[in-house]
């Protein structure tokens, strides 16, 4: 994009008195970093790495994992294509050809890269590796002219990031370090293996790879002070979730060994003294590892001797249960429940619990995915800025290299656009097509006409060359007279003496 001339400097001027402008940057980001390891959290258990494990853990959740699988569906459901900025159509249409073929000519599907490339909401963040190649069909390539094309957007697990390096006094991320982990078959284990350039032998013999910030992309869940890391939303339910796997557990130990009141075993007192003899002695220890044991569910039930006391007849081992008959100040299925509801909320999936208690409506119902469908645009549009910045501009610049055609050392680029994601019935589409069209609001061309029968699952489309006369023409023979009344307002059909049309109060057609 040439600069305005009005506004550029004036060629031959002297600009000898023009003050020196300061553009070093003198503030940082104050980031804590020791050793390629970011030590932002306070918590150790949620510091990079070992949060990897935890967050594993609490994927196992059912609660948590399903959650976290509805928005990685809802992420993956809006349709993505490439367009150029307004003004620049004409301009950049060979561009914008080429860019829309990215996304079906690579190794992967684009489904596969948007599904893993949406683990950085619940993780913290994601590195996509960007894998180029030649557009060639003897390397795979859909097409053959040579131009660069992108093979793998490969994402490099979360777990296997051992640091990150700096540059510019810790102001910019210059890259990333991995542990190798070469999956090996079953006979391909090779002992004493070489070791690449540009990579790190530790003591125990794990290999790590230097991947230069360049070479992939980076998606940041709420990246505080510039940190490659970003903040997992799992953090803030961390500890929400370890209260609630103990109550759950608690809640499974009671239910096990529910046995209603206190357990009581009555043994002769010569058992429990401590000049007992040890033989009593150990009898009495048995009989107590025997109550733990109930206590615990291991045992659920003991035999006893059948002894009497000579005088007085009575047992002398005995075994009863003392009901109980106040109750506890708290329900544990309510505390539960109140952590589970917790927990969908800060996921953002509380709405699909509602109805459940016999609560809620259908209206909230609407407000509440209405709520989380922006918050996912939100995150959609944080994978669109990233593919944008880096993914197109670097494409544009590796094929200028080797073709030196102006048209890739542009300025200005296309840009990734994604569609939305919340789509309507069929039933609410046809109201609105019908609506639309009767009040004249969409034009009768073969394509929108087509648009609509496609929405609808109609087989026979209108030829592409039909004119707007055409498509009325065929329209005209199967119309009928239900959508006169919105030709013009208050006039319709009816033949009553108020000459108003009684099918504006129809709810359907509202």
């Amino acid at each position: 994009m040439a600069v305005d001339e009005e506004l550029a400097p004036l060629k031959g001027a002297d600009t000898s008195g023009v003050p020196k402008l300061d553009i070093s940057e003198i503030g940082y980001n104050a980031l804590s970093v020791i050793s390629g390891r970011v030590l932002e959290e306070c918590d150790p258990n949620l510091r990079w790495p070992y949060c990897v494990n935890v967050y594993k853990k609490m994927m196992h959740d059912d609660v948590i994992a399903s959650s976290v699988e509805m928005f990685n569906i809802l992420l993956t459901k809006a349709p993505w294509y490439v367009d150029a900025p307004d003004g620049k159509e004409e301009e950049l249409a060979p561009l914008v050809k080429y860019f829309s073929t990215i996304k079906d000519d690579m190794e992967h599907s684009w489904l596969s890269f948007m599904k893993q490339a949406s683990s950085y909401v619940h993780m913290g963040f994601a590195t996509h590796e960007i894998v180029l190649g030649y557009r060639l069909r003897k390397e795979g390539s859909k097409y053959n002219d040579g131009l660069v094309r992108v093979r793998k957007l490969v994402l490099r697990k979360q777990d296997s990031i051992t640091g990150w390096e700096f540059k510019n006094k810790g102001r910019d991320l210059s890259g990333l370090w991995q542990a190798v982990n070469k999956p090996q078959g079953k006979w391909n284990y090779k002992r004493n293996r070489n070791i690449e350039d540009n990579t790190i032998l530790s003591d125990k013999g794990i290999t790590e790879q230097f991947i230069p910030r360049e070479k992939f992309l980076l998606f940041r869940n709420n990246s505080v002070s510039d940190s490659p890391e970003g903040v997992s939303p799992l953090k803030s339910i961390y500890r929400l979730w370890k209260y609630r796997t103990a109550y759950e557990e608690a809640e499974a130990v009671g239910t096990s060994t529910d046995v209603h009141g206190l357990k009581v075993l009555y043994i002769p007192p010569e058992y429990m003294t401590p000049d007992a003899t040890d033989e009593n002695k150990e009898v009495y220890e048995t009989y107590k590892k025997i109550m733990r044991n109930i206590h615990v569910g291991q045992e659920s039930g003991l035999i006893l001797p059948m002894f009497r006391d000579e005088i007085k007849g009575d047992k002398l081992f005995e075994f009863e249960i003392v009901n109980s008959t106040g109750q506890k100040a708290y329900d544990i299925g309510s505390i539960i429940n109140r952590c589970d509801q917790r927990i969908r909320t800060a996921l953002y999936s509380d709405f699909l619990t509602l109805g459940q208690n016999g609560g809620g409506s259908y209206a909230q119902s609407e407000n509440k995915e209405s709520f989380v469908q922006t918050i996912a645009n939100s995150k959609l549009e944080e994978i669109r800025d990233v593919l944008n910045h880096h993914l197109i501009p670097m494409i544009c610049r590796k094929n200028y290299e080797i073709t030196k055609n102006e048209i890739w050392n542009t300025e200005v680029f296309p840009t990734f656009e994604f569609g939305a994601i919340d789509k309507l019935s069929i039933a609410e589409f046809a109201k609105a097509a019908y609506q639309l069209l009767a009040a004249g609001g969409i034009r009768q061309t073969a394509k929108n006409m087509n648009h609509i029968g496609n929405y609808l699952h109609f087989p026979d489309p209108f030829p592409e060359d039909y004119t707007v006369e055409d498509v009325r023409e065929e329209l005209s023979g199967n119309q009928t007279r239900a959508a006169d009344g919105f030709a013009t307002t208050g006039d319709g059909t009816s033949k009553s003496p108020s000459g108003k049309d009684s099918s504006a109060s129809n709810a359907a057609n509202k």
